[in-house]
């Protein structure tokens, strides 16, 4: 197994682990409120960078499920 296909794990269990700790909703947000367009739209710089990083860490794997693919050919 090469140091890729090690990193190449890695990210997946990353990217598992992250969706399954996030939590999608906003817990600042009530639905008592009666506003529920911002019960959607307001979200923490917490989970601002929760879905930065996830998105960087599924950009990350694909990009490295290509290479791996080119170099086992």
């Amino acid at each position: 197994m090469t140091i890729g296909e090690k990193i190449w794990i890695l990210l997946g269990l990353s990217i598992i682990f992250i969706i399954l700790i996030t939590d999608p909703k906003n817990p600042s947000s009530s639905v008592g409120d009666g506003k529920l367009m911002v019960m959607f739209s307001s979200i923490t710089e917490g989970q601002k960078f929760l879905r930065k990083l996830t998105w960087i860490l599924i950009g990350s794997f694909s990009l490295l499920t290509v290479i791996i693919n080119f170099i086992n050919q």
